[in-house]
């Protein structure tokens, strides 16, 4: 953004790119409320390549069947990006709490504790 001396056609451009972007949030936003539009499962599961994915998804169908894959995708799609971040964030934290505590033995308090959750 301009800050001192601005050619005033720069500072309208900038304006507009800003005020597209928010416009397309906007969009983007209310066609996710409606349900016209999924977060795709690769959002969710960034860090994996797609092998990693595959085989994952594969093994879940060799344990349990296509039926227990699909339901768990869905549960994963249907609880939204900010919804899976915040379960992961507390699993992230749940899992640093076990391996702090694990020196006190696996049956202590503090892990069970944790186990809990």
């Amino acid at each position: 953004m301009c800050l001192k001396r601005c050619n005033p056609s720069d500072l309208a451009n900038e304006k507009a790119e800003r005020i597209n972007e928010l416009l397309a949030t906007v969009d983007k936003t209310i066609k996710k409320l409606k349900g016209e539009t999924k977060i795709q499962l690769k959002e969710h599961y960034q860090r994996f390549s797609d092998e990693q994915i595959e085989k994952y998804r594969q093994e879940v169908r060799q344990r349990w069947g296509d039926d227990v894959l699909r339901a768990s995708e869905d549960r994963v799609i249907g609880m939204g990006k900010e919804r899976f971040t915040a379960l992961q964030a507390e699993g992230g934290s749940i899992f640093k709490a076990i391996s702090d505590d694990i020196p006190k033995g696996f049956n202590s308090a503090e892990v069970q504790e944790q186990v809990a959750k």
